[in-house]
């Protein structure tokens, strides 16, 4: 498994583009993949969803890899919940200018304004688990997401790709398959 540094360079774009699965990869028809939110009446023909739970590792996560999705869900009529593991306290570690418990702070404040942005009305779940350490609590992430999913039959649940190589979105992927696989929701994966 390749470590993420923050000040390292990331992936570039076109590593991602001859990456040997993009092939695989389809473009989404949001009409097809989301259907409004019945008031849980019986659940949707198969690969339709009335539920989008969207999981990031870190706040912006959501938005960068996931946001257009989410707006077009919201506009859509589908109930959206997005749910943040970490408060990214770690991703400035040298910072003149904040402390790691300023940062957590403006970066939960970010994340709000922005699925309120993507999602008005939608308020996202915020774990709070340490930035960098979402491996430790995978358990924990799976068992939060069983409990919001519940009867997953009406709920796409998407989650960071589970190689993306930066530990916490694997984690995070990870935790994400593994609730959706115990509460039957149909799973979509981004990279970030």
């Amino acid at each position: 498994m390749v470590t993420f540094a923050h000040d390292a360079p990331g992936t570039e774009a076109t590593a991602w583009r001859r990456h040997p699965r993009r092939r695989e990869v389809r473009a989404l028809d949001p009409a097809r993949l989301l259907a409004p939110a019945p008031a849980r009446a019986p659940a949707p023909a198969p690969g339709r969803g009335s539920v989008l739970v969207v999981v990031a590792a870190h706040p912006d996560d959501e938005t960068l890899g996931a946001g257009a999705l989410v707006a077009e869900a919201h506009a859509r009529g589908v109930e959206v919940r997005v749910v943040v593991l970490t408060d990214g306290e770690a991703s400035h570690p040298d910072s003149p200018t904040h402390t790691p418990a300023e940062l957590a702070g403006l970066r939960r404040e970010e994340v709000r304004a922005a699925v309120d942005v993507l999602a008005p009305g939608s308020t996202p779940w915020l774990l709070g688990l340490p930035d960098g350490a979402v491996a430790a609590h995978e358990d924990e992430v799976v068992a939060a997401l069983v409990g919001l999913v519940g009867d997953g039959r009406d709920t796409v649940v998407v989650a960071p790709w589970r190689g993306d190589q930066h530990p916490d979105h694997e984690a995070a992927g990870r935790a994400a398959a593994a609730a959706a696989v115990r509460t039957g929701a149909r799973l979509l994966e981004y990279p970030v």
